[in-house]
């Protein structure tokens, strides 16, 4: 597996452990949906990660090029503080994988 390809089952690995609306049958097209952005880091990137209706948490590009952030934005404002939570936590291991790097 390519650098790029780690990168992106580690970031679904860490979505599968904390995101509780992440769905498994997914996996494989937000692996590559993160792949590609580590790839082509100068293009936009926004990845829904839940219900496409709802569109409640998305991955989007960090300010490390190639890689991605979590990102809530619920439809009605404000989201819970639990969910917030979450956010953090995500974030947090999506940023310990940068360091691995």
């Amino acid at each position: 597996m390519t650098d790029a390809g780690d990168y992106a089952a580690s970031v679904v690995r860490v979505l599968r452990e904390h995101l509780p609306d992440f769905d498994p049958e997914a996996a494989d097209i937000t692996a590559d949906s993160v792949e590609h952005q580590v790839t082509h880091p100068q293009d936009r990137y926004e990845f829904i990660v839940d219900d496409p209706r709802r569109a409640c948490w998305r991955l989007r590009a960090s300010r490390n090029p190639g890689r991605v952030r979590l990102a809530y934005h619920p439809v009605t404002p404000p989201g819970s503080e639990a969910r917030r939570e979450v956010e953090r936590a995500v974030n947090d291991a999506l940023r310990a994988l940068e360091a691995d790097r």
